[in-house]
């Protein structure tokens, strides 16, 4: 068994438990199933961000005009190269954590999956390690409903429309929360013919002024039932 004084499961916020304690003499092992980074750099606010600044430039061009600004034909997103941007910025940053965890000494990466045996024990790629103190950072995963007929048919998660490289001609997004609305709003600028279905209000969660406000805008141009 390998003993370390703190162990941390995942790379996403448990990023910032790993380097300073090391600095202090701290023995860190750090576990990661999937590309280091976690959530928001591999799949959520930096590459949705990178989607959706691309699509509001192509959106406030429809409105060009009323700033007497025209262009010769309809600006058009070359939606491949743009996704293959994406990926690789992300994967390269991804990338460039390992490096940086191998020149610290006091820093060891697993890469795998963490199971607890007991409260200071776990096990990892069948070998077991224990710590002092072990944080859980492993982030979350999106929510798939239970929708009837839903597991027989073809759908995606926010995970997947940041890495598709075919741009649909269509699309349904469920829900009303601001995830869905910002990448259907990104598929909608770019070309898609993009159905929102929202069970009661859009941003449920937020200032009902706002909201109203929102939607006011937001149903002028998009499709919401």
């Amino acid at each position: 068994m390998k003993e370390y004084d703190i162990i941390v499961i995942g790379t996403g916020g448990g990023t910032k438990l790993v380097t300073p304690p090391s600095k202090i003499g701290y023995k860190i092992a750090v576990i990661e199933k999937e590309n280091p980074g976690g959530t928001c750099l591999n799949r959520g606010c930096i590459p949705s961000k990178m989607l959706i600044y691309p699509a509001e430039i192509l959106s406030l061009t429809k409105h060009s005009e009323k700033f007497q600004i025209s262009f010769p034909k309809k600006p058009e997103v070359d939606f491949k190269t743009l996704i293959e941007r994406i990926s690789k910025t992300v994967d390269d940053e991804s990338a460039s954590i390992l490096p940086a965890y191998d020149k610290n000494p006091n820093i060891t990466y697993i890469s795998g999956t963490a199971s607890f045996i007991s409260d200071k024990v776990i096990t990892v790629n069948g070998e077991q390690l224990t710590a002092e103190r072990i944080f859980i950072a492993s982030g979350a995963r999106p929510a798939i409903p239970d929708i009837p007929g839903l597991a027989g048919t073809p759908f995606m998660t926010s995970r997947e429309t940041l890495r598709r490289t075919d741009l649909p001609k269509s699309m349904i997004v469920i829900g009303g929360g601001f995830i869905a609305l910002e990448l259907g709003f990104a598929y909608s600028s770019f070309g898609s013919e993009v159905t929102f279905l929202v069970r009661n209000r859009m941003l449920k969660n937020e200032d009902k002024d706002i909201v109203d406000e929102f939607e006011r805008i937001f149903t002028k141009e998009h499709n919401v039932l």
